[in-house]
Parts: structure tokens; C-alpha cells; sequence
């Protein structure tokens, strides 16, 4: 009586620990990132960028802030080393520094749209959007995961050789994007409450 009993309890608890171990390794997949941040109407962060360029003796480093807000509006505030706003609408681009305020075509700088379609459309949860630029590859879990994105334009392949976005849960991390020369810039994200609009 007691064996079957034993015997009994050590099948439960068996199928108790593979139960968990399934529930444990199920796949965290785009479709579960996007549908994450699919939820986020809009968000707010502080940065700190160090970009590496091979001509130049010392990095370069610019932080301040960054806010989203769907679909496809995304704000850089440069604090420092110098001021400057970076505004993005659509498909176009205004730069505001001290000496003044330029508009940019994103489609007629195809480095500069492939980092604003990494961001915003990871943003958004649009793997439509993502899938268009970039060969996506998720690694990781809800509570800490990787997404490398790959350009899939040559012209665009031949600048930039991965972009490389972590997170956890529906929170951006840290960007880093690496191009085919061997510069590289790595941004550190941290959320921050979105400001009342």
C-alpha cells in the first residue's frame, strides 16, 4: 500500500517537474514582443550613447532623452555634449541645433532610415514593418530578450552589418548597431514615466 502510494506521488511529482520544464522552455517568439508592445501607446526613456569610429582617437558620447508614440512619431532630445532635436514623422527627418533646423527624406539616407526602422518599428510591434527592412532573429525570454535585425537591402548590407535591440518585457534596453567598417554605437536605454501631453 505504501510502495503504490510512493510510487504514486513520484509519478505526480514527475509530471509536475516536466510540466514546468515545458512551461519553462516555451518559446518566446516576435509575434509575443509585438503583441507586448503593441499595447504601449506611447513611452519616455534617458540614453547614453558611446559611438566608436576608427578614425577618430576618443569615442563620441551624446545622451538625453527619447519618447515614442504610436504609430510612428520618435523624438531625440541630445542634452549633451550639445544640444540638438531630432524629430521623426513618417518619413521625415527635422534637425534642430543652436545654428538652426534642417528637414531630412529618410528614404534618401538609408543608414539613417534603417536605425529610425529598427527603433520605431520594434517600437510599434510592427513585424510587418521590421520584416520589410530586416531579417528578424529573437533570442531570449519575456524577462530578457535579444532581437537581431539583419538589413535585407544590399546597398544597405554593405553600411550596416546588425542592429542588435535587448529589452525585457515590452522595455527597450540597450540599441547597438554595427556596421560593416567596423564603427559601432551602443545606446543604453532607461524608461522613464511618459510626460502628461
Amino acid at each position: 500500500m505504501h510502495s503504490r502510494q510512493a510510487r504514486a506521488l513520484r509519478a505526480a511529482a514527475l509530471g509536475c517537474a516536466l510540466s514546468l520544464a515545458a512551461c519553462a522552455t516555451q518559446a518566446f517568439e516576435l509575434a509575443d514582443l509585438a503583441a507586448a508592445r503593441q499595447r504601449v501607446a506611447a513611452s519616455a526613456a534617458r540614453f547614453h550613447e558611446i559611438r566608436h569610429i576608427a578614425t577618430l582617437a576618443a569615442p563620441i558620447e551624446r545622451s538625453g532623452t527619447l519618447s515614442y508614440r504610436r504609430p510612428d512619431h520618435l523624438a531625440m532630445s541630445v542634452v549633451t555634449p550639445q544640444p540638438e532635436e531630432l524629430v521623426i514623422d513618417g518619413n521625415t527627418l527635422r534637425v534642430s541645433t543652436p545654428k538652426g533646423e534642417r528637414t531630412v527624406a529618410l528614404d534618401s539616407e538609408p543608414a539613417l532610415l534603417a536605425w529610425t526602422e529598427s527603433l520605431r518599428a520594434t517600437l510599434a510591434g510592427d513585424v510587418t514593418a521590421l520584416s520589410k527592412y530586416f531579417v528578424p532573429v529573437l533570442s531570449g525570454d519575456a524577462g530578457g530578450w535579444k532581437l537581431a535585425l539583419e538589413p535585407r537591402d544590399p546597398v544597405l548590407h554593405a553600411q550596416i552589418a546588425v542592429i542588435v535591440i535587448e529589452g525585457a518585457g515590452d522595455a527597450l534596453r540597450r540599441v547597438e548597431v554595427r556596421e560593416t567598417g567596423g564603427d559601432d554605437a551602443v545606446m543604453d536605454i532607461t524608461p522613464m514615466p511618459v510626460p502628461a501631453q
